[in-house]
Order: C-alpha cells, then sequence, then structure tokens
C-alpha cells in the first residue's frame, strides 16, 4: 500500500530526471517528507477521534442506563448526543391513548432542545416541519425496540464524521424497556400496598363489628 500511495510522486519525480540537480533532490526529499508526515498525522487524528467517540459512547450507555423515568433519560441524551456529534434528532416513544401516537421526548435541532410537548401519528416519523427544505439533508430512522416490543423512533440527521448511530438506538431501547418495568415494578408495588392497606381496613372493621 504504501508504495501504491508514493506511485504518483515517483512518476512525477521521473519526469523530471533530465533537470535533477542536488537542490532539486533536496526538494524531492522534503516533500516526501512532508507528505509522509501528513499521512500519518491524519490517520493519528482518526484513530484518536474513533477511541474519543468510543469512550464518550461508553459514558452515554452508563448515563442512560442510570436513568429510571423518560424526564432523566432525556436530560442525559440532549446533555451527550452533541459531544457525539449528533446535533439534530427527534427521539419518541409510544404513548398516549393510541397506540399509533408517538411522543417525543428529545428533540434536538443544531445542538438546541427543543418543546416535546406535542404528539404526531406514527407513519410522519418526526413531528411536523422537522424535515427542513432550506438544506439538503440525509436523516437515518431506526426503530427503537426490544425483542419483539416496538417501543418508539428514533431520527438522526446524518453527519459524514459521526459513527454509532446504531449503538445509540441500541442504548436509548435498552433504556426505554428498562423505564418500562421500573414503572411496572413501581405500579404493581403501589397496587399491592394498597391491597394490603384495604384488607387491614376490613379487618379492623370487622373487629369493631366484633366489638359492638
Amino acid at each position: 500500500r504504501r508504495a501504491g500511495r508514493h506511485r504518483p510522486a515517483l512518476r512525477l519525480r521521473s519526469e523530471f530526471r533530465p533537470f535533477n540537480s542536488s537542490k532539486l533532490e533536496d526538494l524531492w526529499f522534503e516533500s516526501s517528507r512532508l507528505i509522509s508526515l501528513a499521512s500519518t498525522t491524519a490517520q493519528a487524528l482518526h484513530r484518536f477521534k474513533i477511541d474519543d467517540n468510543y469512550l464518550a459512547l461508553l459514558n452515554m450507555g452508563e448515563q442512560v442506563s442510570a436513568a429510571f423515568d423518560l424526564q432523566a433519560l432525556g436530560r442525559v441524551l440532549a446533555k451527550n448526543l452533541p459531544a457525539l456529534g449528533v446535533h439534530t434528532a427527534v427521539l419518541s416513544r409510544y404513548g398516549g391513548l393510541s397506540s399509533s401516537e408517538l411522543q417525543p421526548f428529545v428533540h434536538l435541532l443544531d445542538g438546541q432542545t427543543q418543546p416535546t410537548d406535542l404528539g404526531f401519528a406514527d407513519y410522519h416519523l418526526v413531528p411536523t416541519g422537522v424535515w427542513r427544505d432550506e438544506r439538503n439533508t440525509t436523516w437515518l430512522v431506526f426503530p427503537l425496540t426490544f425483542e419483539s416490543q416496538l417501543l418508539g423512533v428514533a431520527a438522526f440527521e446524518h453527519q459524514p464524521d459521526t459513527t454509532g448511530y446504531h449503538v445509540i438506538r441500541d442504548q436509548i431501547s435498552a433504556a426505554l424497556r428498562s423505564i418500562e418495568l421500573h414503572n411496572e415494578v413501581i405500579e404493581k408495588t403501589m397496587l399491592h400496598e394498597r391491597s394490603v392497606q384495604e384488607r387491614l381496613a376490613t379487618a379492623g372493621r370487622m373487629r369493631s363489628l366484633d366489638h359492638d
């Protein structure tokens, strides 16, 4: 690969061979050194960016897994997504009375948090006005799922230098399912406590009747 990378420079050098001189040789040597240095630097920066992005993904995953309600999850994502290169995104979940209505819990526009109080029909994928006509953009749209359960939709405005969208999607899906399970446990606990209180109250009334 290295030989292939330098082949155009070698061909150019051969064309100038009739005009060869010590000064030209020095110029060729310095040019080759600068090209090699630029290539090595670019590769190192690319590797550093990959490592930095991986660490940022891990950090966000830890914070996402600790979110036990939708508001906390939204705050974590709104804070961390721009650091991953995701500046415009709409993350929505199914909710409300209609099984075909999506409710955004994160809406970022150029890194700024937008209102998330209006639901929309799921066939739109994103709220009205998100698709912007004034510039050409590419969007990545993923279903948020857990096993066979559809939890919501994630839409990201794609940036060429940003990677890891599928990892972000998986983290969000797992967090939504954890929040659902957490809410189910709370609801069952409350129902159990209410049942216990009702049984105690009934037993108290029966004892009162016995005494009468």
